[in-house]
């Protein structure tokens, strides 16, 4: 009688397909073998839910996370024009400048990683209306119109002695 014997050695296939994509984190996932899981998510200024991962015959499976860039709603000033933050996402530059009626003047400010827009706003200094476009003549009093700010209204009037309409 002859016995013949034969052994079989069976190597664990490794997970090379890992996913990757704009910020994503699938750092867990190397070295992974058969039956192995790892999760995969997103990092910094990406937000979006886990997914795990089964690594099955040398292939992950289980999909990928949806990464998308965290947008700043929180932290836009008010009683500034803003309008250059609205929609920007973290890492974005936008511009806080100072309302119509004041000096111009702007501020560079930035979305954070968090969704928080950050920087220190303009100092907003009110314009004057320059006096010497108020209409003028015999009998026109203008005295409530001194040094109004841009804006403001100012009633002209007429002086005493004199009648019209203002």
């Amino acid at each position: 009688t002859t016995t013949t014997s034969t052994s079989t050695t069976t190597i664990p296939a490794l997970c090379e397909d890992i996913p990757s994509g704009m910020g994503m984190d699938s750092s867990g996932c190397l070295e992974k073998y058969n039956g192995d899981t790892c999760v995969v998510s997103c990092m910094g200024a990406y937000y979006g839910d886990p997914v795990e991962l089964y690594c099955d015959a040398g292939t992950f499976t289980g999909g990928t996370p949806k990464c998308e860039k965290m947008k700043c709603y929180e932290g836009i000033p008010d009683g500034f024009d803003n309008s250059s933050c609205v929609g920007s996402e973290a890492g974005d530059w936008c511009s806080v400048s100072c309302l119509p009626g004041y000096f111009p003047k702007s501020a560079i400010w930035m979305c954070g990683e968090d969704g928080i827009l950050r920087g220190t706003p303009p100092v907003c200094e009110r314009l004057w209306c320059d006096e010497t476009f108020l209409p003028g003549g015999a009998g026109v009093n203008f005295t409530s119109c001194s040094r109004p700010f841009a804006g403001e209204p100012c009633l002209l009037a007429c002086q005493r002695g004199f009648v019209g309409e203002p």
